[in-house]
C-alpha cells in the first residue's frame, strides 16, 4: 500500500516537474487504458488504489510514446509498483 503511494506521489512529482511532456499516440494511449481496466478488474485491493490517478500516472510516464513497445517501461513500473 505505501509503495502504491508512494509510486502515485513520485509520478505526479515527474509530471509536473518535467519539461513539457507529449501525450502517447493515440493508439498506445488507448493500449494503456485497456491495461489500466485490466489492472482494475483483477487487482485483488482495487478499493485501495485511486484509479484515475493510476491512469494519469501511467499516462504521464510513457509520455511521448509513439509505439505500445516504447510504453513497456510505465507498464513494468506500474506493476512493480503494485507489489
Amino acid at each position: 500500500m505505501k509503495r502504491l503511494r508512494y509510486f502515485s506521489i513520485l509520478l505526479l512529482v515527474f509530471a509536473t516537474c518535467s519539461v513539457e511532456r507529449k501525450s502517447p499516440a493515440p493508439a498506445v494511449q488507448k493500449y494503456l487504458e485497456e491495461v489500466v481496466s485490466i489492472m482494475q478488474a483483477n487487482f485483488i485491493d482495487r478499493a485501495a488504489i485511486d484509479w484515475v490517478v493510476f491512469k494519469q500516472n501511467l499516462l504521464a510516464q510513457a509520455s511521448g510514446a509513439k509505439t505500445i513497445e516504447q510504453a513497456y517501461p510505465a507498464i513494468e513500473f506500474a506493476i512493480v509498483a503494485m507489489r
